[in-house]
């Protein structure tokens, strides 16, 4: 799955075998693109509140990096949200 707000990426990578695309609104910030990912994933069905999620991204986000940051999350967790940008996570099922 590639997320993005950027059409012209999405065009590119609907090109590669077995990558789904999904286009969300423009975001200024890593907290703001994670929420809007994760908001989009559970509106079309994706995942499920409560399943793993695992985004790999370019951090800081505004400044349009490349790929060097994972987040670990679940779906719909409230627990996503009081952590800061930039910090380790561990979640405990």
């Amino acid at each position: 799955m590639a997320v993005t707000a950027y059409s012209e990426a999405l065009c590119k990578l609907e090109m590669c075998w077995g990558v789904q695309t999904l286009q969300i609104e423009k975001y200024t910030n890593t907290e703001e693109a994670i929420a809007k990912v994760e908001e989009q994933l559970l509106a079309h069905g994706i995942v499920k509140e409560g399943e793993p999620v695992v985004l790999t991204l370019g951090v800081p986000v505004a400044e349009g990096q490349k790929t060097n940051a994972v987040r670990v999350f679940f779906a719909g967790a409230p627990s996503r949200k009081t952590k800061a940008a930039g910090q380790a996570v561990r979640f405990v099922k």
